[in-house]
């Protein structure tokens, strides 16, 4: 009857074990892939892989700004300020 026990005990800790186990590898994966895809794209965006399309808000305002060429109404004369 002990020995029933020991070995239920035996195998019931190496399954919480290799539960742990699986997990902890689960979360190495997941890290060694995240930093795989964060050191691609600083390699693809310094040999200019990315191109950068028209659709992105950001990229949009600063496009309609080169294409409407707009010029400062102002300008400044420094002779003027002495």
């Amino acid at each position: 009857m002990n020995k029933g026990r020991i070995e239920t005990g035996v195998k019931i800790s190496f399954g919480v074990l290799g539960v742990l186990y699986f997990f902890y590898l689960k979360r190495f994966v997941i890290q060694e892939w995240d930093i795989y895809k964060v050191k691609k794209k600083e390699r693809d965006i310094t040999m200019n892989k990315i191109k950068i399309h028209e659709d992105n808000e950001n990229v949009k305002y600063i496009l309609d700004e080169e294409r409407n060429k707009k010029k400062y109404i102002r300008t400044f004369d420094y002779k003027e300020a002495r």
